[in-house]
């Protein structure tokens, strides 16, 4: 009977312990269903936060010097017990007292000056103010949840959830792509070089000829049912949209997938993002300049070229719409080049398909109306293309931004930088010259074949386009090899990238070989494809049995982008400015000096192409040889 007082004593010094505990603790938790001691136990209803309000209460009852775990009641038992006698009909009480606070049966007023005269150490923390102790309730109030019923908590708790999952998720797939080669970029490594490049390149080519099927075939074919007009303003502006969508693509699109396949080989995938987002606000600069000069100057442009009447009007009206919409073909053009400088093209085979289907839809919908469609004339078929792009690029962006490639597209936290805009330009400025010594070629050679003739002209013009047939094989192909030289070069692996430029080139060489040799065998079938007239079949054939034999110098502009990956551009520059002076200079002579002809004509086109695919395949080599393996 003794042992009682002294047990009702350590009952409640182990219950001021407790409520001050309970002063510490936040009011969401005090506010719970049970009473104080079944929260100490972590027996409410908030199963989810168990382990860490238990952890809180073990922490503060041990800063405090209230742990019962080793005391015995008066009975004798230990740890967490049920003592009517000390704790009324509460479970979960630790009855027992610390060894350092005396069990003193005098019940005090307040537990703070109880636990002071008890000679408890943390009866000094329980003295707080009326003002600090609204002040935590005001803390707590504002950590607290809205009030919406337990349902809208708990879907609250779900979303928050479901974010933090996502942004793991995120965090997962970006650590991955930063640390080590991602399967693509270990195929353009160390990949077998001759398949690696074949399946690079089919999807290019798949991209090349829809490219050209939009920009030479598709609005053509509808146009020309507006009547001849309507088809002449559409050549009239085929230039300048052939102009644009080389630099596009070409140009810029090729110094940046240089860029990028440099810094993913080299494995600065960081710096590869940045590009990314540096080539789209070159796109946008770039299309506002063509927007600018076109939209203003265009009528003058189309005039100085011979447009007059209905021509230049039904030019003007195409041409408002496409250069208006020129950021769409600099976007996708763009984002296009990122897709390549990362090797995986077969997107873009999908992605192009989809545009030309949908191009294909639209523009006898938006020429020619139907239902409640009106109209539109020459415009439907430039807003048309424009609206093809338009969801392509989206296509693209979208992919880009998904984190599905080794360059993910992010505008946020990337600053524009002069250096990076500087190893794009550096290389992407001197090749848009290239298409405009090009057609400027072209036009000399047309203007010289325009001299001796109608037939001549007619005739030139149709072998001509034989060029065009070949291009998209050599571009794919120097796609292909931007995307494993680049990648080659940043990982240091020069040797390797040389090998792969030259697989690449034999294999261009050998495919405009076999053009040349069909050229050469059946010179008419490919004239006849045009025209039925004798003069004009016979002009094309001997044009053709000529040039044909520099055809395969063609396939050396693979090199050419070989150039771009290792982002040199002197060389494939001073190629095309020679081609330029021989077709210029020599087509002259031909003219003036000279009754060749078409044959003179073709000579001297024969003569261009073996001297610029001579002088890159020269200078590559003597390149790789200089450059440390």
């Amino acid at each position: 009977m003794g042992s009682r007082p002294h047990a009702r004593a350590r009952g409640r010094h182990a219950a001021a312990g407790t409520r001050h505990v309970r002063a510490l603790l936040p009011s969401r938790l005090r506010r719970q269903r049970g009473c104080l001691r079944r929260r100490l136990h972590g027996q409410h209803r908030l199963g989810a936060g168990r382990r860490p309000l238990r952890g809180r209460c073990g922490r503060a009852e041990a800063a405090h010097g209230h742990d019962a775990r080793g005391a015995e009641d008066a009975r004798g038992r230990s740890g967490p017990h049920r003592d009517r006698r000390a704790s009324g009909r509460r479970r979960g009480l630790r009855a027992g007292a610390p060894a350092r606070c005396a069990a003193r049966p005098a019940r005090q007023g307040r537990r703070g000056r109880g636990l002071a005269a008890q000679g408890c150490e943390g009866a000094g923390l329980l003295r707080l103010g009326l003002r600090d102790r609204r002040q935590l309730r005001g803390q707590a109030a504002r950590a607290r949840p809205r009030r919406g019923g337990g349902r809208g908590r708990h879907r609250r708790l779900a979303r928050r959830r479901h974010a933090d999952r996502a942004d793991q998720g995120r965090r997962r797939v970006t650590a991955a792509a930063s640390t080590g080669p991602t399967a693509r970029t270990r195929l353009l490594l160390e990949g077998p070089i001759g398949s690696t490049l074949l399946r690079l390149a089919a999807p290019n080519l798949v991209v090349n000829v829809i490219l050209i099927a939009i920009t030479t075939g598709v609005d053509a074919h509808f146009v020309g049912r507006l009547g001849p007009e309507a088809l002449a303003g559409l050549a009239l502006v085929f230039p300048l949209l052939m102009l644009m969508q080389q630099m596009a693509n070409f140009s810029m699109g090729g110094a940046l997938a240089g860029a990028v396949a440099r810094a993913i080989g080299a494995g600065r995938r960081d710096e590869a993002n940045a590009l990314a987002v540096h080539g789209i606000a070159i796109a946008v600069a770039a299309a506002a300049l063509f927007s600018l000069v076109l939209l203003l100057a265009g009528p003058a442009i189309y005039a100085l070229l011979g447009g007059e009447g209905a021509t230049l009007a039904a030019a003007v009206e195409y041409s408002n719409v496409i250069f208006a919409g020129a950021l769409a073909y600099w976007l996708l053009s763009i984002l296009t080049s990122i897709v390549r400088g990362t090797g995986q093209v077969a997107l873009l085979a999908w992605v192009y398909v989809g545009c030309e289907a949908l191009h294909l839809c639209l523009v006898p919908l938006l020429v020619f109306g139907l239902g409640p469609v009106p109209s539109l004339g020459i415009a439907g078929a430039g807003i048309a293309t424009i609206i093809a792009f338009g969801a392509a690029t989206a296509a693209l962006a979208w992919f880009l931004a998904s984190g599905r490639t080794a360059v993910t597209l992010r505008l946020r936290g990337i600053r524009l930088e002069a250096r990076l805009f500087a190893e794009i330009l550096r290389v992407g400025v001197p090749l848009s010259l290239q298409p405009v010594l090009n057609n400027l070629s072209l036009a000399a050679l047309t203007g010289y074949a325009g001299a001796l003739g109608g037939a001549a002209l007619a005739g030139v013009g149709a072998a001509v386009r034989l060029e065009y047939v070949m291009y998209p094989v050599v571009f794919g192909l120097g796609a292909a090899v931007v995307a494993m030289v680049g990648t080659n070069i940043g990982a240091g692996k020069k040797e390797r990238a040389n090998r792969i430029a030259w697989t690449a080139a034999a294999m261009a060489v050998g495919a405009t070989a076999l053009i040349g040799l069909a050229a050469l065998a059946w010179p008419r079938a490919w004239a006849a494809l045009f025209t039925s007239a004798p003069d004009v079949v016979d002009a094309a054939a001997l044009y053709l049995v000529i040039v044909a034999v520099g055809y395969p110098f063609i396939g050396m502009n693979t090199l050419t982008q070989a150039f771009q990956a290792m982002g040199r551009t002197l060389w494939p520059l001073i190629a095309v400015v020679v081609r330029t002076v021989v077709i210029v200079g020599g087509g002259w002579v031909v003219i003036a000096a000279t009754d060749s002809g078409v044959a003179g004509l073709a000579t001297v086109t024969a003569a261009s192409l073996i001297v610029a695919g001579a002088i890159v395949a020269i200078a590559f080599r003597i390149t790789s040889r200089g450059e440390p393996s």
